[in-house]
């Protein structure tokens, strides 16, 4: 499908980030929340950081759950 290397990585860091919505949009079902429960589910919160001039908030979360796996071997599938 994908012929060069960088194409292949972006075709994997893709199926990644939307196996892991995928994901997380599941967790909201009662039937299929248990399945794709995070296992590791770690990140910071920096509410409020003022500078000078600018105040701004910064949300960063890594949440890896059963989405996210198959979103990586389709990824895996996809450039081979």
């Amino acid at each position: 499908m994908s012929r060069s290397a960088t194409s292949r990585w972006w075709v994997l860091l893709i199926c990644i980030i939307l196996g892991g919505f995928v994901g997380v949009y599941l967790q909201g079902f009662p039937l299929t929340e248990r399945y794709f429960r995070n296992f590791i589910d770690t990140g910071f919160d920096l509410r409020n950081v003022d500078l000078i001039v600018v105040n701004f908030g910064l949300r960063i979360y890594l949440r890896l759950n059963l989405g996210t796996f198959i979103g990586g071997i389709t990824g895996v599938l996809l450039t081979r």
